[in-house]
């Protein structure tokens, strides 16, 4: 795998990760950082990101999110 090819397969693995997330009406904002972010990763990169909300969701929605299959 090219590194242009894993920086895509992270970017939509955390498009797909980070639906559950937004679906809540409290996030205004999510964003991919580092290396994945600057289209530098390699083999060895992890995907930073980071969610933003206006208030913090609670435990279940947050336990909500985490369900496989969302």
């Amino acid at each position: 795998m090219t590194d242009r090819n894993r920086n895509q397969y992270l970017l939509e693995l955390a498009k797909r990760n980070v639906k559950a997330y937004i679906a809540n009406p409290k996030t205004k904002a999510a964003m991919v950082a580092g290396s994945v972010a600057e289209g530098l990763c390699d083999e060895y990169s992890d995907c930073d990101m980071s969610i933003y909300y206006d208030e913090l969701p609670s435990e279940e929605e947050l336990q909500l999110a985490r369900q496989p299959d969302r």
